[in-house]
């Protein structure tokens, strides 16, 4: 089996990762690790971390033309 690498990447066979549903990247030592994710079966449950996020007063604001730019020493 063959990795190809581009300009936008490295290329990995999906047979690779047959019967795996989710990775995860990790840098070890200077490399880049694939390492299969252990998915649980449990079901997720909602509200385990009440107010552990708030939103921003702004947050449906456009966002400045600094920000499309690149320029984002001058966000503030």
């Amino acid at each position: 089996m063959k990795i190809q690498v581009t300009e936008q990447g490295v290329i990995i066979p999906k047979e690779f990762f047959e019967g795996i549903e989710e990775i995860e990247l990790r840098r070890e030592n200077g490399w880049i690790a694939l390492v299969p994710s252990q998915l649980s079966n449990k079901p997720r449950s909602l509200g385990l971390h009440p107010d552990a996020i708030e939103m921003s007063h702004d947050f449906g604001q456009p966002l400045p033309d600094e920000f499309w730019l690149g320029n984002l020493a001058s966000v503030s």
